[in-house]
């Protein structure tokens, strides 16, 4: 009983095991002097991500509106969301906009705000539903991405494999070559 608890760190891939570890197992673990640590690899990425390239990198320094744009909402993308929703401070004046687009993105919709009942307090979310592939992205889609409301400080590609991430970022980038005024 005298004894510091024993750390135990796990990782776990499925998001209903990580609940059922931080309920059930947690409480249960610390009765026997062992204090169970989650380590979601994902979030700790995103956070090392998001330290080093924020969302309004590269931009002046001072308030300014920030759309951050993020393709692919797998466990990746949805750890980046919610460091991205979680750095949002919501200020007169200054906009966080954050676009997610993914083919299943209103059941995405629907499931995160049920699971995280603040999160549509922290930015403005739009969800756009679209199976993305490199050589489909046509201008518009990009405007509508990436332009809309507010033109994007930051796009995240989170889609699984690097060939498949690698080719959505030349795609996003030909689509927007075709518009007028806009930089890589």
């Amino acid at each position: 009983r005298d004894r510091a608890l024993l750390p135990f760190v796990v990782r776990l891939d499925h998001g209903d095991l990580r609940a059922l570890a931080a309920v059930q197992l947690s409480s249960a673990l610390r009765r026997s002097n062992v204090d169970l640590i989650r380590y979601v690899r994902e979030r700790t990425v995103a956070r090392g991500l998001l330290g080093r390239y924020p969302p309004d990198w590269g931009q002046p320094p001072g308030p300014h509106d920030i759309h951050a744009v993020i393709v692919g909402l797998g466990s990746m993308g949805g750890a980046l969301l919610l460091q991205l929703a979680g750095i949002a401070v919501p200020s007169p004046g200054r906009r966080t906009v954050l676009t997610v687009v993914d083919r299943d993105a209103v059941a995405l919709q629907e499931r995160l705000l049920t699971e995280v009942p603040g999160l549509a307090q922290c930015a403005e979310l739009r969800f756009k539903g679209a199976d993305v592939a490199a050589a489909d992205i046509s201008p518009a889609q990009f405007e509508d991405w990436t332009l809309d409301p507010i033109p994007a400080s930051a796009i995240y590609v989170c889609c699984g494999e690097d060939r498949q991430n690698l080719a959505i970022v030349l795609g996003l980038r030909r689509a927007m070559h075709h518009r007028e005024g806009v930089s890589a």
